[in-house]
């Protein structure tokens, strides 16, 4: 019982950390935060990926079969998908993307590219990563979309799975 419940506090300390789903309260008291707690949440990042991808694609799909049959359907999926995923999220890897971008592109000096990275503020190349990579994102979503609806869904779907899934690779075989 105690492994269940540890293992409840562990799923529900992800679902709060990459999520905006509300994990408040007493419920939030319970679960506990410290950084300990968060290493041991990484085995659910990948759970978080399903609940996310399940949402989005969902999303996408009631969207874009009650649309008419139009080229522009999926492209309208495609960005209320999106939107709701980062609504979902809290736009968490596009606010880590843009800081990364920022202070990358903002200094070759390590001190100052980190200074840059903490700043809230988003600058140029933060700006230009997040065009890139959502202007990517939806339109590779818009030509699967009309190819096969399901297959749009079942591609996002998995990248959200796989983007949550990979981190922890990296930590399996970086220790």
């Amino acid at each position: 019982m105690k492994q269940l419940t540890e293992s409840l506090r562990y799923f529900l300390l992800a679902l709060q950390f990459f999520t905006r789903i509300p994990v408040t309260g007493r419920l939030g008291e319970w679960v506990n935060y410290s950084p300990e707690a968060l290493r041991k949440s990484a085995a659910y990042f990948p759970t978080i990926g399903w609940i996310i991808g399940i949402i989005t694609a969902l999303t996408y799909w009631l969207i874009a079969s009650n649309l008419p049959d139009l080229p522009a359907s999926p492209l309208v999926a495609a960005f209320l998908s999106t939107f709701v995923g980062l609504m979902v999220t809290g736009a968490f890897h596009e606010d880590g993307l843009a800081d990364l971008t920022d202070g990358l592109g903002g200094s070759m000096k390590r001190e100052q590219a980190l200074e840059i990275m903490k700043d809230s503020r988003i600058g140029s190349f933060g700006s230009l990563a997040l065009i890139i990579a959502l202007g990517s994102k939806i339109s590779l979503l818009t030509l699967l979309g009309q190819k096969d609806i399901i297959l749009a869904c079942w591609a996002l779907f998995g990248a959200h799975v796989t983007s949550r899934f990979a981190p922890l690779l990296v930590i399996r075989f970086q220790s």
